[in-house]
């Protein structure tokens, strides 16, 4: 049986200049860690992805500049690659600087073999918190495609997590309409999974006859369980993470969690 591979990496928040902090971490040498690990020098049982899904919240502050350097840094991959945008990104400017020629904003979908991804844009209605919600025409383009599927099995990528992670800053801020979109979600039959980021962490969720799971950041990684925000303290889980899935044409998804440290849990 084939088998499509994606590699998920999500929440980058590259800074305009190379030597700046996030959270006390360098995020470009997070990113170029995570890409050396992933694409560069794989360990030797580790697939070459198929294709790179960007998770969203890939500028800490969205400029130009930083859009351009990771355009750059994805122009020498020579790996085809698509992005949803998270609560710290410029959509506007992310057409105006990508174009046509990337994934969302410019494009929500993406096909390959029996398999069909759906990219949304989580980012209407912001509160500057970091919220966000699907705008009216986004939902209604997610209806759309999920009850006129082009695909055998269905995949939807989003920034925002649709379900409580039970940490009650993060859950403030969790897709505000999440309530519209997972009925939409419950009623495809050809729907298996929902991949998310925002988080920083590492979840899965089990919900009717889907799965989501959220992949922790590229980033600096938060403290799971949390009343408020607290970096990650276990040292084994503070390295730059992503995520595999290797999706098969009978609609199985195997999929694990990988820290640019030799091994994934």
């Amino acid at each position: 049986m084939s088998r499509f591979t994606v590699l998920h990496l999500t929440d980058l928040h590259l800074t305009r200049h190379p030597d700046d902090m996030h959270h006390g971490f360098n995020a470009w040498q997070r990113w170029q860690q995570m890409i050396e690990h992933c694409l560069l020098s794989p360990a030797a049982d580790q697939p070459r992805p198929d294709l790179l899904v960007l998770g969203g919240d890939l500028a800490q502050h969205p400029e130009a500049i930083t859009y351009q350097a990771l355009r750059q840094c994805l122009d020498q991959l020579d790996l085809p690659w698509v992005c949803v945008p998270g609560n710290h990104d410029d959509v506007s400017l992310m057409r105006q600087l990508w174009g046509d020629s990337a994934g969302l904003p410019c494009a929500d979908q993406w096909q390959a073999g029996r398999w069909q991804l759906l990219l949304c844009d989580s980012t209407a209605d912001g509160d500057g918190r970091g919220s966000g919600s699907l705008s009216a025409a986004a939902l209604a383009r997610l209806q759309y495609q999920l009850q006129h599927p082009q695909a055998e099995h269905q995949l939807v990528v989003l920034h925002h997590h649709l379900l409580p992670v039970n940490s009650p800053w993060q859950d403030e801020v969790m897709t505000g309409n999440a309530a519209e979109v997972l009925a939409l979600l419950d009623q495809a039959p050809q729907l298996r999974g929902v991949l998310c980021g925002h988080v920083h962490q590492a979840h899965h969720w089990r919900r009717g006859h889907w799965q989501m799971w959220s992949t922790p950041a590229v980033a600096a990684q938060f403290a799971a369980g949390q009343p408020g925000f607290l970096l990650e303290p276990q040292p084994a889980l503070q390295a730059p993470a992503g995520r595999w899935l290797q999706l098969g044409d009978d609609g199985s998804m195997r999929t694990s969690t990988v820290y640019a440290i030799r091994g994934s849990t």
